[in-house]
């Protein structure tokens, strides 16, 4: 009898248990909100030791002063270009062919620079052979890859189409009758090119839209500010420029215009002590500033210009240079830290510091965000955060 008795608590008691058990699992189940279930996401991450770096790379204690990438490779410039293996490290190739401090571009099989005589050099990205070399010009500044073209500008107040693949000029367009003094930056979007420039005088920039078809120049809006820098969105001019306001009041303007046109659609004033940079990558604009408190990154919808979003970086050592996006992650650095930040939200999610000051911004390329720091020149690959 007590046997019997003895039997069924034991059962009684497995029953209650067992529900128990089955009531716990269902309120682990993710019926919370997002942000835990992304809080929980990293804390996984963290555990599983994703964040040990995937390789690291020597440059031989050369100064990186670019580092771009085409997704599978790579391509970093320190008097010559070297192509690494994105998911490994290992050197693909390396060339002389660019000896200067000029910037390189890659997409597409091809990857462009000058050397410091106004040589344009493209190298196939594969193999690092040469395909072509045109004379730019000593005073070339700024180039863009857009389909099948090559295009770029340069002091001389010009702008030049190349076929990507062969190097002949497609045409040559004029877009300043005097030598352009400051920087020139170039954009694309669609079928325009778009050249940010200024004849010398403080107050006398110009955005000029051509067509990257035949070269024909289709608007040019005269900007009575300084210091301006430029990115494009579908359909959109997005222009950064300097104003002539007094303390505490605002640095800068940033106005966004018809890319058809050049209309202006919508602008706002910002505050940053240092110039700020702007990019637009997966439909937001992004810029980063410098204030009193310190370094901000900010997320804008680029329809209204209306701030979604802004973070600061812990250290807030200066303006963040420039950023990478990839997968609703935005990748940033500062002078001394690189940061992933949530692409929706401006939430950062981690930081790292990795001893030396951060030379060139970072590229996304494989399954890695890649960056460079140090004098010595070394490149670090870190896994991308999935969120």
């Amino acid at each position: 009898m007590n046997n019997r008795y003895l039997i069924v608590g034991i059962l009684v008691f497995l029953v209650l248990a067992s529900a128990t058990v089955v009531v716990f699992a269902f309120q682990e189940k993710p019926a919370d909100s997002e942000s835990a279930q992304k809080a929980r996401t990293v804390k996984e991450i963290k555990l599983k030791g994703d964040f040990e770096k995937e390789w690291a790379v020597n440059a031989s204690g050369e100064l990186i002063t670019s580092l771009v990438s085409d997704n599978d490779a790579v391509f970093y410039s320190a008097h010559g270009v070297t192509a690494l293996d994105a998911e490994t490290g290992s050197t693909l190739w390396e060339s002389k062919a660019f000896t200067g401090a000029a910037p390189i571009i890659a997409a597409e099989g091809t990857v462009i620079g000058t050397d410091p005589d106004g040589m344009m050099i493209a190298l196939d990205s594969v193999t690092g052979r040469e395909k072509w070399r045109a004379a730019a010009g000593e005073q070339s500044t700024s180039a863009a890859i857009s389909g099948k073209r090559v295009l770029y500008s340069n002091r001389t107040g010009i702008a030049v189409a190349l076929d990507k693949e062969t190097g002949q000029e497609i045409w040559r367009s004029r877009i300043s009758e005097g030598n352009v003094h400051a920087s020139v930056s170039t954009a694309t979007e669609g079928e325009t090119m778009f050249v940010l420039s200024s004849d010398g005088f403080l107050h006398n920039y110009s955005v000029t839209a051509i067509s990257a078809v035949n070269g024909a120049v289709l608007w040019t809006r005269f900007i009575n500010d300084s210091s301006a820098s430029i990115c494009t969105g579908p359909g959109k001019v997005f222009l950064l420029s300097q104003t002539s306001a007094g303390p505490d009041m605002p640095t800068h303007v940033l106005v966004t215009l018809d890319a058809t046109d050049g209309s202006v659609k919508w602008q706002s004033n910002i505050y940053s002590q240092i110039p700020p940079v702007i990019n637009f990558v997966d439909g937001r604009l992004y810029f980063g500033s410098f204030d009193a408190n310190g370094a901000a990154l900010h997320g804008l919808d680029p329809a209204s210009g209306i701030e979604q979003w802004s973070c600061r970086p812990e250290t807030r050592s200066s303006v963040p240079a420039a950023f990478a996006v990839k997968d609703g992650m935005v990748y940033l650095n500062d002078l001394t830290e690189i940061y992933a930040a949530d692409a929706e939200n401006g939430k950062i999610w981690w930081n790292v510091k990795p001893g030396g000051p951060l030379m060139v911004p970072p590229v996304v390329a494989d399954d890695s965000v890649c960056f460079a720091y140090g004098s010595a020149g070394t490149l670090y690959a870190l896994p991308l955060l999935h969120l």
